[in-house]
């Protein structure tokens, strides 16, 4: 019988815990505790959970990303993790059969992308699909650990990492997923300064970007955040995030999803989501300015 998903939206939070935790057990006996990570939306929940703010979309799978030696190695492990699905391993149609795509015990889907050396350019290819995996390696090596229940730990990307992963994301799949990855990025880079400020005053880190923004608490966090996923994000990442934010059309379509109401939450108005995120741009672009200079 096929196990019920659990979401934070919509089940108690220990239910969702133990859901995971399952999950993340056997992916600890196929692919070694600590080789792997979780991403997508059940961390983004988390993360807003941790700042109080309620999430606001549910989903119906669990995405990881692996890192990955060769490619054979990680096909082996794919088929003892479970039989293929046909959903799109989230790049793609939905209608499209996936390697990438498992139904584990339960009937519970998971995607898992692999990265690493093997991977050229950041892109993953297997027959005639592909998938983007940018920014993957990066996330997974400052990665911090969550644990959904007593002994049952993952790894997970730092939130400035998480932003980092969906403006790729928008970059790859917004004429198929329409606005989605824009609100992700939205509602977690709230989460992210609710969180900043909670220390910021009481922070060695944070003094800078205080003094620096006048000590508007807001701006110093934000710019603190972008800060963080300029020194994180490398290379290949940090470029594609660049390049896809530089983009006019892009930062129009961002600054028009701050007006749907889908994202607003409480006393949060369009005008702070759009203030945070010209802040966060601003920020972000400089840093590739610098690197230019």
């Amino acid at each position: 019988m096929a196990e019920l998903f659990k979401n934070f939206r919509e089940d108690k939070p220990e239910e969702v815990f133990a859901y995971l935790a399952s999950r993340i057990q056997k992916l600890d006996e196929v692919l070694g505790r600590g080789n792997y990570m979780m991403i997508g939306a059940y961390v983004r929940d988390h993360y807003l959970l941790e700042a109080k703010l309620k999430p606001y979309r549910s989903t119906q799978d669990v995405d990881f990303s692996v890192a990955v030696t060769a490619e054979e190695d990680f096909l082996e492990k794919l088929e003892l993790i479970g039989r293929q699905s046909g959903a799109g391993a989230g790049q793609g149609s939905s209608s499209e059969r996936s390697v990438l795509c498992r139904i584990m015990d339960g009937g519970v889907e998971v995607d898992i992308l692999p990265f690493g050396q093997f991977v050229q350019d950041g892109i993953y290819k297997h027959g005639e699909k592909q998938w983007d995996v940018t920014g993957q390696a990066e996330s997974f090596g400052v990665a911090v650990p969550w644990e959904v229940q007593e002994g049952f730990a993952v790894k997970i990307p730092p939130l400035h990492c998480m932003l980092g992963l969906k403006i790729i994301a928008w970059g790859i799949r917004h004429e198929i997923y329409g606005d989605k990855d824009a609100e992700d990025f939205h509602k977690l880079l709230e989460a992210g300064v609710k969180l900043e400020e909670k220390n910021i005053f009481n922070s060695g880190e944070g003094r800078p970007y205080l003094e620096e923004c006048d000590y508007d608490s807001q701006k110093a966090s934000v710019k603190l955040i972008s800060d963080r996923l300029s020194r994180d994000f490398r290379g290949l990442a940090l470029s594609r995030c660049q390049e896809i934010l530089s983009d006019e059309g892009v930062q129009a379509e961002f600054e028009r999803v701050c007006r749907k109401r889908s994202i607003s939450a409480g006393s949060i108005f369009e005008h702070e989501y759009r203030e945070r995120f010209d802040c966060f741009s601003e920020a972000f672009l400089a840093s590739r300015d610098l690197l230019e200079m």
